[in-house]
C-alpha cells in the first residue's frame, strides 16, 4: 500500500470519529432551585429507594433526602416517588422557585401533563402536580443520566443503608466528589 493511500485511509478513519461530549449538571437561573431527583429499582425483590437533592445557581448544597421503598411495583413507580420526594423537599425547605429534574422523560412527561399514563404511577403523577401548587413556580425537565450523577448516588446510598435520611446544609461525605464534579464545569 502507497504512502497516499494510507494516509487516505487515515483521513477517513479521523472523519469518522464520532465526537464525545460530557454532559454534566446545569444551574438553574437567578433566584431558583434545581431539585434532581432519581430511583433504584430492584424487580428481583420488588424493593427500590429514591434520592432527591437540591441545589442553588451556585451548584451550592442545600439539602437532600433518601427514602428506602422495602415494596414498590416498578421502577415507574419508584421514580415517580423521587419526584414526589423531590417537591416535598423542597417545599420542606422554603423554597419557591423550582426546576425539577430526572433522567425519567416518563416522568417528566406526566408532570408536565404531555403524557397520560393509566398504570401503577397514575395516582403518585396526580400527587406531584398537586404538591407543585405549594411552590409559586416549578418546571420540570429532563435530563441525561449523566447530569443526575448526585441524585442517583443518593439512591444507590439509600438502597444499601435501606434507611430514610434528611441532610441540610452539609452534605454527606459520598456527595462530595460528585457535587465537586457537577460544579467544576460551570
Amino acid at each position: 500500500m502507497s504512502i497516499l493511500a494510507m494516509t487516505a485511509n487515515a483521513a477517513k478513519v479521523g472523519a469518522n470519529k464520532a465526537q464525545v461530549t460530557t454532559v454534566k449538571w446545569s444551574k438553574p437561573e437567578v433566584r431558583q432551585v434545581k431539585v434532581n431527583v432519581d430511583a433504584s429499582f430492584y424487580a428481583d425483590s420488588c424493593t427500590g429507594a429514591i434520592g432527591a437533592v437540591i441545589r442553588d445557581v451556585k451548584g451550592d448544597f442545600i439539602a437532600a433526602s433518601t427514602n428506602y421503598i422495602p415494596h414498590v411495583a416498578s421502577a415507574m413507580v419508584a421514580e415517580a416517588l423521587a419526584m414526589k420526594e423531590g417537591i416535598g423537599l423542597a417545599h420542606r425547605m422554603g423554597c419557591s422557585r423550582v426546576v425539577a429534574e430526572s433522567d425519567s422523560l416518563e416522568v417528566i412527561q406526566a408532570c408536565n401533563g404531555e403524557q397520560r399514563w393509566w398504570n401503577e404511577a397514575s395516582a403518585i403523577f396526580a400527587d406531584c402536580v398537586d404538591a407543585a401548587i405549594n411552590l409559586d413556580s416549578i418546571s420540570f425537565t429532563h435530563c441525561p443520566r449523566e447530569s443526575n450523577e448526585v441524585a442517583h448516588s443518593l439512591a444507590r446510598f439509600c438502597f444499601d443503608a435501606k434507611s430514610d435520611c434528611t441532610w441540610v446544609d452539609e452534605p454527606p461525605s459520598f456527595l462530595l466528589q460528585p457535587l465537586l464534579d457537577d460544579v467544576t464545569i460551570l
